[in-house]
């Protein structure tokens, strides 16, 4: 993957940053945006650099700003230095702490953690920017239209999209709530704040509960620990939202295959597609 501009030419946009004396490290995990982390004496931070890919797949990056200040004056996110839209530069504090793996979300403590740090992240004010999941699986659906094979079960995601549109209340979401954009510090943090925007709170939940295959205990756990029970409505709720996350992640994940034709996202993509339905 390439970013827009080299580390040393973000490097020297950043005041106070000086490219021959910092030190940087490649970070691993996300796959749509080149990840650093960036020490310069006794000061850590994180640097992401867009690449041609984010310009697909991103939603706002100016409402991503947004809320990450709200976020971040909740303590639910680390505060932004320094950003450059043009060049597709965002430079965060480092949060020290534990990435969690997903083997932490099969702890009952850890359950209770997250669904604390969910209800906060959706008291935070809503920022007028709302996910149109229809819209946002029509654009991952146009580069599949020379594979077809993909495109045919991408219009049958969209069309599981589009029979859930009703949304009874919508709230600020992170809306990639994953084990490894888990830190745990002090307390536990989100990282990766780039999809963001106004959405259905169930639509959080669903994310690491359909990016992790969590079984129907700790499913059943979360949902009890967020809501202050397991209510028929709000098992329906999850359930939408769950068919919603899958479809879309199935088109996210082609629409990378597509532009990338990498090899290791084959088996993934075969495994999200038997989800699906």
């Amino acid at each position: 993957m390439t970013s827009l501009v080299t580390v040393s030419q973000a490097l020297e946009l950043v005041p106070a940053f000086d490219p021959n004396e910092a030190t940087v490290d490649p970070l691993e995990g996300g796959l749509t945006n080149c990840t650093y982390r960036v020490f310069q004496g006794d000061v850590v931070f994180v640097l992401r650099l867009d690449s041609s890919y984010s310009n697909i797949v991103q939603s706002n990056r100016l409402n991503e700003l947004f809320i990450l200040g709200e976020a971040a004056k909740a303590g639910l996110a680390p505060e932004v230095i320094f950003s450059n839209l043009e060049f597709g530069i965002l430079v965060t504090e480092y949060l020290p702490g534990q990435i969690w793996v997903e083997t932490d979300l099969g702890d009952s403590e850890n359950i209770e953690k997250l669904a604390d740090l969910l209800r906060s992240v959706h008291g935070l004010p809503i920022c007028g920017y709302q996910h149109d999941m229809a819209e946002i699986a029509v654009r991952y659906r146009k580069p599949l239209k020379r594979f077809s094979d993909l495109d045919t079960f991408a219009s049958k995601c969209i069309d599981i999209i589009r029979s859930i549109r009703s949304v009874n209340m919508i709230t600020c979401c992170h809306c990639d709530v994953v084990a490894n954009n888990l830190v745990e510090g002090n307390r536990l943090q989100l990282l990766d704040w780039e999809f963001a925007a106004d959405c259905d709170p169930f639509f959080d939940l669903a994310s690491v509960i359909g990016f992790h295959k969590l079984d129907n205990k700790h499913t059943d756990m979360l949902l009890s620990a967020y809501s202050g029970g397991g209510d028929g409505a709000s098992k329906e709720k999850l359930e939408q939202q769950l068919r919603v996350y899958k479809a879309i992640y199935w088109l996210w994940l082609a629409n990378r295959y597509t532009l990338s034709l990498e090899d290791s996202l084959i088996g993934h993509l075969k495994e999200a597609q038997q989800s699906v339905f």
